[in-house]
């Protein structure tokens, strides 16, 4: 644990107690932000939002626009969906249970039948083929792919990538939880929602562990039929709780009594996002140019809809991998390998918070799973170098899954 920020903070409180330092902060939030530049705005533009468990979640998909008619879902619609998650619930309780009686290939192929044809939202828009879903990572959002969405979209039948609840375009309540198993879960609806059958996940830091949490139902029986895993990929995060290397925000947001304070101070006396955008710039890699634009847009980005404000809900994600990490994920992630699903590790070698040593560790542990490496590049690869981060996840792809 970094002491520097602790220190800090401590140092402000006794400040602020002592009244040599005055810090108010309205609790009404603002209903108003600075306004988003062009870029951001002609991404926003090409999306759309999609509610997910009565929260609105941006999202980028390549696939066509549905007609007005299918994007509305009727009332018999939902109904014919609950009823199908309903079945697939009460299958999952005797699987459980080691009950049932015999069934349940049966009840299986009712559930797809009901539920993914329900309303017409759910027929796989891209004929069958893999959808390629991007997740990303803390505390950016699916801005981050937005170099290498274009090569994507024209190689790849059908590409999705979205902002997590709390990020991005996505809306970011006060009162959630934002732990990386209900951030898998939306993901999961997500697909649902979107006609998804077929997938191959790429994940990026934070991402990486809601996609293990997502591997870690697929081996306990526990995904919906309705989603095939078809191949993986992680790029730079700290899968590995104990080898991540913490950044000095990150320690001082995650220490109990100091993180509010320490985030209220940064927002009084950082309004300009600087202290963040430098902490950011220094996770680029020892051959990549620093893109003060790139980083620019996610500070910009984290302040819409008042995320600076979720900064210590958002960090505790962190929390949910010391929990889970070890015991549930990694396993799920030697269990993918296991199942032949295809996994790559793709890791830029110079990244100063997620070392070399987490990918070697997971493949250590998965030895089925390729591990590709990114000379000279830092934690933002698919930024850094869009070139080289394509033609490496074009390349497993095509390998992996025969396109």
């Amino acid at each position: 644990m970094k002491i520097l920020p602790v220190l800090t903070a401590l140092v402000a409180a006794t400040a602020v107690g002592l009244g040599v330092l005055t810090f108010t902060e309205s609790p009404e939030e603002p209903t108003e932000w600075p306004e988003l530049p062009p870029a951001i705005r002609d991404w926003e533009n090409e999306g759309k939002f999609v509610e997910v468990y009565g929260h609105s979640m941006f999202v980028m998909d390549s696939a066509p626009a549905a007609s007005p008619a299918a994007a509305i879902r009727s009332g018999r619609a939902l109904a014919a969906a609950a009823a199908a998650r309903s079945k697939l619930a009460a299958r999952l309780v005797r699987r459980s249970g080691g009950g049932g009686d015999g069934s349940d290939e049966e009840e299986a192929d009712e559930v797809e039948d009901g539920d993914l044809d329900a309303g017409g939202s759910l027929r796989d828009g891209d004929g069958g083929g893999v959808t390629l879903v991007l997740i990303h990572g803390f505390p950016s959002s699916s801005f981050d792919y937005r170099a290498v969405f274009p090569d994507l979209r024209r190689r790849f039948a059908r590409v999705v990538a979205f902002d997590h609840v709390g990020f991005g375009l996505s809306d970011k309540p006060a009162n959630y939880s934002y732990s990386l198993v209900e951030q898998a879960e939306n993901v999961v609806e997500l697909c649902r929602l979107l006609g998804v059958r077929r997938v191959a996940f790429v994940a990026h830091d934070m991402g990486d562990s809601v996609l293990t949490e997502i591997l870690a139902r697929r081996a306990r029986a526990q995904l919906p039929p309705f989603l095939t895993i078809s191949g993986v990929v992680f790029t730079n995060g700290g899968m590995v709780t104990s080898l991540i290397n913490f950044r000095v925000s990150q320690s001082a947001l995650l220490t109990p009594g100091v993180g509010n304070l320490f985030a209220m101070i940064a927002r009084r006396l950082d309004t300009t996002g600087f202290v963040t955008r430098r902490q950011l710039a220094g996770l680029w890699g020892t051959k990549s140019t620093v893109d003060e634009g790139e980083i620019q847009h996610m500070w910009q980005l984290v302040r819409h809809k008042n995320g600076q404000r979720r900064m210590v809900q958002l960090i505790q994600y962190i929390n949910d991998r010391w929990k889970f990490a070890e015991g549930r994920w990694l396993p799920a992630v030697a269990s993918a390998t296991e199942d032949n699903i295809p996994v790559l590790l793709l890791w830029g070698d110079s990244d100063p918070v997620s070392p070399m040593t987490i990918p070697q560790h997971v493949a250590s542990l998965a030895p089925g799973a390729k591990l590709r490496v990114l000379q000279g590049r830092g934690h933002f690869t698919m930024i850094e170098s869009p070139e080289e981060w394509f033609e490496e996840v074009e390349d497993f792809l095509e390998k992996s899954l025969h396109l």
